[in-house]
């Protein structure tokens, strides 16, 4: 547990948010966030394609996340929770740096173009959660990181396999550290193989962490409200006497 209340600082929304460094985390300015010991936290991390394909759902993918940041500000357990959106087409945004979900904004700034830089964008957003818990290791037990990756494709942007960036091979690493740290992973395929998705970012592939739906509106629902229930009623205070005790 925490030795000590810790700070946390929540950054302003960034003014060029596809900047060529994902910043989720921001010390020169924000809100300070303080976690005392024995106190409780959930960071919900949404990564939600933004690609040309995305465009046939009309609002579904906007409405949804909505849907989830009124789930988790509503949700009276004790837990205080927490909430970033990062969105991916032929380049990532970060359209909510991480924020109280009490504080978040509803989320419009939604418009879906271009190609699918998935493998690069996972693996930036994972680099900085697992430098969180290394730069404060005893956060580990008392902050709880969900992470969904909304997708209705695979990557086609990241650079090839040849070169001396490989982000597939990057982002299945840092995957695994962020296992490791007690990070949890969720693939939600549209239309997709999620199982297939995961595997190629070192996700867990079994069906509570892969889920499949089909390519609609409805669909998107289905993978929204499956995630909302990891960061909301099926998540418990108790849940964490686990993380401590590891």
């Amino acid at each position: 547990m925490l030795k000590t209340s810790t700070k946390l600082l929540f950054p302003k929304q960034q003014e060029d948010a596809m900047s060529a460094d994902l910043v989720l985390f921001q010390e020169e300015a924000g809100a300070e966030i303080f976690l005392e010991a024995d106190s409780q936290a959930l960071l919900s991390v949404i990564i939600l394609d933004r690609s040309g394909s995305m465009k046939k759902f009309d609002t579904a993918p906007y409405d949804c996340v909505n849907k989830h940041l009124d789930a988790m500000r509503t949700t009276d357990d004790g837990i205080k929770r927490f909430c970033t959106i990062i969105t991916f087409a032929d380049k990532y945004r970060v359209e909510m740096p991480i924020t109280p979900v009490a504080d978040s904004p509803d989320f419009y700034h939604y418009y879906p173009d271009g190609t699918t830089l998935l493998w690069k964008t996972v693996y930036k957003v994972l680099k900085e959660l697992v430098k969180l818990f290394k730069d404060t290791p005893d956060l580990e037990k008392n902050l709880k990181i969900v992470v969904g990756v909304f997708s209705d494709g695979q990557d086609n942007l990241s650079l090839p396999p040849d070169s001396k960036k490989n982000y597939q091979t990057r982002v299945c690493a840092t995957a695994k550290k962020a296992r490791d740290l007690g990070i949890e992973l969720f693939t939600y395929g549209i239309g997709i193989s999620a199982a297939d998705l995961a595997r190629g970012m070192g996700f867990p592939v079994d069906e509570k962490h892969a889920v499949t739906v089909e390519a609609s509106a409805r669909g998107i629902e289905t993978t929204s409200s499956h995630f909302t229930e990891q960061t909301t009623t099926g998540f418990h205070g108790s849940d964490f006497e686990d993380w401590r005790s590891r």
